[in-house]
């Protein structure tokens, strides 16, 4: 974890945007500036050229926390502009630093180390006040305005309405919705969408499936074509479809083969998008709004975008299909859009929902996809660039593959022999807060093996049990002290005397604890929320540590107001890092 900064004030990066409170980040912030304001001085005195004044640098933890609780390379950065050796370009900032830190309420020390970094010590005031903070803000601790109210657009899962949800879609959904509640706590109007394709080839498959089941329930010898839908769930479908609807049972074969698919089609996929919400909401994933194509055809959105395309020059025609010139936009070929039948490839309707999303008046767009659409990607850019909107407000979230594993062997994920493919059995098996948490905890961009029986293990080798033990311990904590006769309304631990807070357990505890607004504005302005899975299996070490060597509840009352305040913000912040995760907080294990 780092600051860079410039003379004029500027973080470089991920920024953790305004806040009201004391934190890590912020006092490296205050140091940057108190380093770029020595710089600036040196310069104007012409004791420094003005050039290494205008330079960045970093400030950042060091590896060894005996060198301080901070520092800067900047004299190693900027010497060889300066002209000087590093250490000596470090003394005369040091000595330019000298009064800044002199007078600084949270800074103890200055020193330069090794070949010329500059270290910090930050006083035990500065930890202090940053609990009172921690515990003045409550769940509102590591809220930032970084997104100034703007509006973005999440788009996740979106399975085609053809089949049960399957366990790689279980990671976007844990994905999309970590996202959607780091985007908020950073200040963004984030909306959530699921995309739902009920229309087009997919549908009139299912829709054929639909009648082989319906043959087969009929007592026919009729086989399942290599094209259609093989599933179980099919036929239970069929089996529904005729229980809801026995007299249209009958007729249905009096339907012209078109209208009859199109029929049963649109009855399975709206059951089907039925259990996807239903599983979904048990997976504790809610969206803002289900947005079907059929909607967007509905409304002329793909035909509006070719005509659009038409007049700008950027569609043309060719062996009887509509093609899109997406090469003008950097991709390597050009992309179909209306096949010579007359129908539309997926490229196109989709390239009308993202316009629609800009006509909303979205200014980000988020899309997460599965593994199998790299190659959809450069289309929909050119797509969108060729309707005139910014291909750069698009941003695209690969969530990569999922392997299972049982005892260290892979499961098989085939579809035919229905072993242990769908979301909906992950769950009953793991549970929820066990598959969010293991989904969260690698990059999307990295394929995940998916331990089953560690995340069924309650042992401290299951991240998840283990995260959640250290909150249920902390409420165990508090528990304890009520029956003890000490009273643990938080009202009462105000006036504790927080110097006591002396053991380097418990600084290193508290130390973490300052880290929060941090992680969570890197998680939120990269898009990768491990950030904060990793950073609360990092604070439940931290804190079991400190539960092993320092007594909370001991004879000394002091010590034990002061220890129940740092107990109290550590549930705070492990509360509302899980509540981000979508994991219960549990106050019993």
């Amino acid at each position: 974890m780092h600051t860079w900064l410039n003379t004029q004030k500027e973080v470089r990066g991920l920024d953790c945007g305004c806040t009201n409170y004391l934190s890590n980040r912020w006092m490296r912030r205050r140091i940057a500036e108190m380093v770029s304001d020595a710089l600036s001085a040196l310069a104007q005195a012409e004791d420094l050229p003005q050039k290494v004044a205008d330079a960045c640098f970093v400030v950042e933890r060091p590896g060894d926390p005996t060198h301080g609780d901070a520092a800067t390379n900047a004299a190693l950065t900027l010497a060889q502009q300066a002209g000087m050796p590093p250490r000596q370009l470090a003394e005369q900032i040091v000595d330019a630093l000298q009064q800044s830190v002199a007078g600084s309420e949270y800074l103890s020390g200055i020193d330069v180390g090794g070949p010329g970094f500059i270290n910090f010590k930050i006083s035990n005031s500065f930890r202090w006040d940053m609990l009172r903070d921690i515990r003045r803000a409550g769940e509102d601790y590591g809220k930032t305005d970084t997104g100034a109210g703007r509006r973005v657009l999440l788009e996740f899962v979106s399975a085609n309405p053809t089949g049960p949800l399957v366990v790689v879609q279980a990671r976007a959904a844990a994905l999309g919705d970590v996202l959607c509640n780091l985007l908020r706590k950073t200040g963004w109007a984030a909306h959530s969408e699921y995309y739902v394709n009920d229309s087009g080839g997919q549908i009139e498959t299912l829709g054929l499936s639909m009648e082989i089941r319906l043959r087969q329930l009929d007592g026919e010898d009729a086989e399942i074509p290599e094209n259609a839908y093989p599933g179980e769930y099919v036929r239970q479908l069929a089996e529904r479809f005729r229980l809801r609807h026995p007299a249209d049972a009958g007729r249905i074969w009096q339907l012209s083969e078109r209208q009859r698919r199109e029929l049963l089609g649109r009855f399975a996929a709206d059951e089907i998008v039925k259990q996807h919400r239903a599983l979904l909401d048990r997976y504790g994933v809610s969206f803002d709004r289900w947005y079907r194509e059929s909607e967007i055809r509905q409304q002329g959105g793909p035909q509006a975008v070719v005509n659009r395309l038409r007049r700008q020059g950027l569609a043309y025609e060719r062996e009887g299909a509509v093609w899109l010139r997406s090469t003008e936009f950097g991709d390597e070929r050009d992309r179909v859009l209306v096949k010579s039948d007359g129908s539309y490839t997926y490229l196109l309707p989709d390239i009308a929902y993202h316009v629609s999303k800009f006509e909303r008046g979205f200014d980000r767009l988020i899309d997460i996809l599965g593994p199998d659409h790299h190659g959809h990607v450069p289309g929909l850019h050119a797509g969108i660039q060729g309707m005139g909107m910014d291909p750069d407000a698009l941003e695209v979230v690969i969530s990569q593959w999922v392997r299972l594993l049982r005892e260290g062997a892979e499961v098989s994920m085939s579809k035919r022999a229905g072993t242990f493919v769908t979301m909906e059995q992950l769950l009953d098996e793991v549970g929820r807060d066990a598959a969010r948490f293991f989904f969260i905890m690698r990059a999307p961009s990295s394929p995940l093996d998916f331990d089953l029986e560690l995340a069924k293990s309650q042992s401290d080798e299951n991240p998840v049990y283990y995260v959640k033990y250290a909150h249920a311990r902390l409420c165990s904590i508090f528990a304890q002290a009520t029956q003890k006769g000490v009273d643990v309304r938080s009202e009462d631990l105000t006036g504790a005397d927080l110097s006591v807070l002396t053991h380097e357990a418990e600084h290193g505890l508290i130390r973490r604890l300052g880290d929060f607004p941090e992680v969570i504005g890197q998680a939120a302005g990269s898009l990768e929320p491990q950030r904060l899975a990793n950073y609360l299996l990092e604070l439940a070490a931290d804190f079991h540590n400190f539960y092993t060597h320092c007594r909370v509840l001991g004879d000394d009352s002091k010590t034990t107001a002061a220890r129940l305040y740092l107990c109290c913000c550590c549930r705070v912040v492990i509360a509302e890092g899980l509540r981000i995760l979508g994991v219960e907080a549990v106050q019993k294990m």
